[in-house]
């Protein structure tokens, strides 16, 4: 079982959640999308 994961835009570094699985978030501070698949490791 994983760990939920602190999930940090690529771009500014803003703290965008905890993440377990696939995510695509936009960034609110500079609108950047970043995508995490924590099932891969």
């Amino acid at each position: 079982m994983q760990a939920k994961r602190p999930f940090r835009c690529s771009n500014c570094g803003k703290l965008l959640g905890f993440i377990k699985g696939f995510a695509e978030i936009k960034c609110p501070r500079c609108q950047n999308y970043n995508v995490i698949d924590t099932s891969k490791k």
